[in-house]
């Protein structure tokens, strides 16, 4: 079993205009591994760098820090060959990292007073409600 976890070491975010305009694009990119990977037997630990920004330039947020990746040492040999030789993660780490991320960056938006980085839900429509009795959700 591999276990990752997300640890940032820098958090910074921005608001560079007290003017929200009426439509902001967010502009996400997260660079993995962003430096040099270290690696023991049965850890590894990839640096990442991401980066949010706004058209118009609104705000900006910039979160650094590393994924430490923990397992058997063929699982970590493994995940450490495939990252050497794509220059990229496997895409469970990826996603793991990202998600934290994300999380992150909206949390901060809120703090620096823009809408989150999230499309908001649109209002249902005739159209949408004609499926909507053949859906269902459980939550577990």
């Amino acid at each position: 079993m591999v276990v990752i976890t997300v640890k940032f070491t820098s958090i910074f975010a921005e608001r560079v205009s007290e003017k929200l305009p009426s439509q902001i694009q967010y502009h996400t990119q997260l660079t993995v591994p962003s430096g040099d990977i270290e690696k023991t037997s049965f850890k590894l630990k990839i640096p990442f760098v991401f980066n949010m920004t706004t058209t118009p330039l609104v705000a900006t947020i910039t979160l650094k820090g590393h994924i430490l990746v923990s397992g058997t040492e063929i699982d970590i040999k493994n995940i450490y060959e495939d990252i050497s030789k794509k220059k990229k993660p496997p895409k469970a780490i990826f996603l793991a990292t990202l998600h934290q991320t994300l999380t992150e960056a909206i949390i901060m938006s809120r703090e620096i007073g823009i809408p989150p980085p999230i499309p908001l839900p649109r209002p249902l429509t005739a159209e949408s409600l004609k499926y909507s009795k053949d859906l269902t959700h459980e939550i577990m």
